[in-house]
Formats: structure tokens, sequence, C-alpha cells
């Protein structure tokens, strides 16, 4: 009963409409690609040597790792986040060795009518050391799918190789708002969730990185009072709706997962756009895919296309509470599966 009179309050908040975008297909405007295709991007630590500087975040196979940025009219600030990721990562004893062949940075061009393609073409031709291409979507399809994209891009990738889906996977947003000085920690917190999902397996023909598993981050750092009440606010809500989701921070950007639960998780989503992130971690728990939380550095950026004041923050928050009552009725009664 209280459900009910829940569910009545928030559709009468929020829009009476259920409709979900239709996704229209894209192209790539740049193909993924390694400078050698003869490179394994997947290796032990043995073959390594000893003293490699992955084995200081994680005792497992070392992987290739792929940045996602799902991005949209954002040549304004694009530039400078791949600057900053791309920096971090080319200096990395971890990331940056091999001349970068253990990491590239994949942006996603979710049917910009700006500039975007042309600014990320800029920064590949600048930075040197890590490999960095744009996927380009002919139309606006939402984050969700943007990233949906970028993930089954990198796949596609790996088949190009004749190489196994072991990679490693981040999604970030365009605008840098995670620290990705994180990265190593949120690298490891991944491995030891992967360590335990293999303790629990008897199949030993099975790769660690193929494994099933998901980090994701809790914002922490400089944000508004504002934005902390209604982040909590949504939150509760979205565990009043969905049940324990696993992590405390649904909405946060900044996620880490191997490329096999990526293509599990983000396949076929029902949800698209801004609040395809609560269908993801809800398809996570009831897959059973491990998924947890860790803190991560974040500072909210100006110009954010959700919402920028606290009006217009209650309004979207209404919107996506609607969007995701509509998705638990739906696998409810079966009209949309896991």
């Amino acid at each position: 009963m209280h459900f009910v009179i829940f569910l009545h309050i928030q559709l009468s908040f929020a829009f009476p409409l259920f409709t979900t975008c239709a996704s229209v297909l894209g192209r790539t405007s740049s193909a993924i690609q390694t400078s050698n295709p003869s490179f394994s991007l997947y290796a032990s630590n043995r073959d390594q040597g000893s003293c490699s500087p992955w084995c200081e975040i994680s005792s497992l196979p070392a992987a290739k790792l792929t940045v996602i940025l799902p991005a949209y009219n954002e040549e304004s600030r694009i530039q400078e986040t791949i600057n900053q990721y791309g920096t971090y990562l080319t200096e990395s004893q971890i990331w940056g060795r091999d001349r970068g062949r253990w990491c590239e940075i994949l942006v996603v061009d979710d049917g910009s009518t700006d500039d975007t393609i042309s600014a990320v073409h800029q920064c590949s031709q600048r930075i040197k050391g890590v490999e960095i291409t744009c996927l380009s979507l002919e139309q606006n399809e939402g984050k969700g799918s943007a990233v949906a994209r970028g993930i089954h891009a990198v796949r596609s990738g790996y088949n190009l190789q004749n190489s196994e889906n072991t990679g490693i996977i981040l999604v970030a947003d365009a605008d840098g708002s995670g620290d990705i000085q994180y990265l190593d920690s949120m690298m490891s917190e991944l491995s030891s969730l992967v360590q335990s999902s293999m303790d629990g397996m008897n199949d030993d023909n099975v790769l660690p990185w193929e494994t099933k598993a998901m980090i994701v981050g809790n914002r922490d750092g400089n944000t508004s009072l504002s934005r902390i009440i209604t982040r909590w606010g949504f939150r509760k809500l979205v565990k009043i709706i969905c049940g324990d989701l696993q992590v405390d921070d649904t909405q946060c950007g900044f996620k880490m997962m191997t490329l096999n639960a990526g293509l599990t998780l983000y396949s076929e989503l029902n949800l698209k756009r801004w609040t395809h992130d609560v269908e993801v971690l809800y398809r996570a728990k009831e897959l059973g895919v491990p998924v947890t939380g860790m803190n991560i550095g974040w500072v909210d950026k100006e110009g954010s296309k959700l919402a920028s004041t606290l009006g217009e923050t209650i309004y979207m928050s209404g919107i996506m509470l609607s969007e995701i009552i509509f998705m638990r009725i739906q696998y409810i009664f079966g009209r949309w599966v896991v």
C-alpha cells in the first residue's frame, strides 16, 4: 500500500510520459587500431618480469585499459579532460609502459552539433604515448547508449586482433569531474573483486579478466550543499524502488569494469539517457555481477548538461525517478527482461 501511494506521488510529480527515445544506428569516424596487432593485450606478470610496475596494483595478469568518454557538445571542455587524462596515462609507469600499448582513450561523440569531433582529433595529433580515437554517432542517442556503443567498439577491436575479451573499461564524464589520480586505486579494487570471484569458481579455464565485476565511484569532493541534499534524497528513493544496488552513489559517472561486465550490463539498455546507471546496477544485482563502490575525488564542473540550478536539479530528479519507477514496473511484469 505504501509503495502504491509513493508511486502515485512520484508519477504526479514527474513527466506523465514514459517513453524512451529510439536509438539510431551510428557510425564510426575512426577505427580502434593498435600500432602492432601482434602485441599481446593480455600478459602474465611473469612475462613482464618480476619487477613490473603492474604488480604494484594487481597480482593478476596485466590487461589493457580503455577510458571511454561519452561526449555531447563538449568542444569547450573535452580537450582539457583528454589533456589531463592523457598526461596522467603517458607519465604513469603502469599505464604508460611499452609506449602506451596498455591504454587508450575512446571518445564517443553522441551526435554533437558543435566541433567536439574536431577538438578530439586535435588532441590525438598533439598527445603522444596514448592512442586517442573518436567514435561518432549520427544522432544523439543518450549517455547510456553512447557508453554501450563505446564498449561494443572496444570488443570489436579485440576481435580484429583475435584476442580474448580481457580488457578493462573506465567510463568517465567528458568534463573530467572524476579525478584520474584514483585510477590505480580503483584498478586495485577491481583486481581484488575479480580475485574474490575467481576463488568461488570451479572452472580453471576461465581467465581472470574474463569474469564480470564493476567498481563504482562514490563522489567525494567539491560540491554544493544543494547537490549533496538532492543526491542523498535521490539515492534513498532509488533504494526504496529498486532495493540495495550494492553502492551508495548510483549516478556517479566514474566507473571501472571488466569488458565482459560492460558487454553484459550495457547491452540493449532500455533507459538510454541519464537514468541508465540505475538500470545497469539493477541488472548487475539480478545477474549476480559483483559490484562495489569506493570514494573518489570529484569536482562538479560548470556547464552541466543535466541541471545547473537547484530548481532544475529537483525537476530533473523528478523526471529521473519517474523513469526508474517505470523501469521497475516493466521488470516486475516481465515486459523487460535482464
